[in-house]
């Protein structure tokens, strides 16, 4: 899995690497390392995690591009099969490479589109897979605390319908950018005939200010795509309107 981060955000994730920190996200910490071969300033965190009676091994790679920083993250099922021995997962991540790819419209390429209302000026699509629409762009530059909204597919396979409401309530408490994470309500709903599940949600980000989440996770053909409007508590009867908007004018390409 990668995940994309403005470049000023490598020297705070670096920081948060602790024993305590991880645990926090339900890992245990073994160690830190530099993976050889990678041309970039990076760190590479080595956990352990378990999911109901499943462990898994987690390679987490933070490394800070020219223009990003990418956390590349490997999950292996305990026992690990023969071929993905540690040198074969060091090699692996040391041939990751950022490359800048430039279009008249990136946010075109995506395999989805939707419409972001007047609100979020600034918008970047995110590895391909994702977009991060906002009031001003990520600090440095921008604010802290204005509003939000993240659209993403979430996982390349299926995911059948038994399982599609877990599947979006893990997407939202597996996710290393919120602390203190608390699901409120949870219902089911259907956009343009795509089925899904809506949540209200509470936590903090990385400052610690408190923030509420709106979050839709979407099945078109069982592809996962998660939809996550985020904003301060006193902010979010304000833009849940268009939230809800942003969320209506969703399409699948897939």
């Amino acid at each position: 899995m990668l995940v994309e981060f403005p470049p000023a955000a490598f020297e705070q994730i670096r920081a948060g690497i602790s024993a305590e920190a991880m645990a926090r996200h339900g890992m245990r910490l073994l160690s830190t390392e530099t993976i050889e071969g990678l041309p970039y300033e990076q760190v590479t965190v080595r956990a352990e995690q378990r999911t109901g009676n499943q462990t898994f091994d987690k390679w987490m790679l933070n490394v800070k591009g020219p223009d990003m920083v990418a956390i590349v993250t490997m999950s292996i099922p305990r026992p690990a099969p023969a071929r993905l021995s540690d040198a074969v997962i060091r090699a692996t991540l040391a041939s990751v490479r950022i490359s800048a790819v430039s279009t008249s419209d990136p946010i075109a390429a995506l395999p989805f589109s939707i419409e972001p209302t007047s609100r979020f000026k600034y918008r970047k699509p995110l590895a391909g897979r994702g977009l991060l629409a906002k009031e001003t762009p990520p600090p440095p530059e921008g604010k802290l605390d204005d509003v939000g909204f993240v659209v993403t597919l979430a996982a390349d396979g299926i995911i059948a319908p038994s399982d599609q409401q877990a599947f979006g309530e893990q997407q939202f408490l597996m996710s290393k950018a919120i602390t203190d994470k608390v699901i409120l309500s949870s219902k089911p709903l259907q956009i343009s005939g795509m089925p899904g599940f809506e949540y209200l949600a509470e936590g903090k980000q990385s400052s610690g200010r408190p923030l509420r989440y709106f979050v839709v996770a979407l099945y078109p053909s069982g592809h996962p795509f998660l939809l996550m409007g985020m904003a301060p508590q006193e902010r979010f009867d304000e833009a849940l309107p268009e939230f809800r908007s942003m969320v209506e004018s969703f399409r699948s390409k897939l």
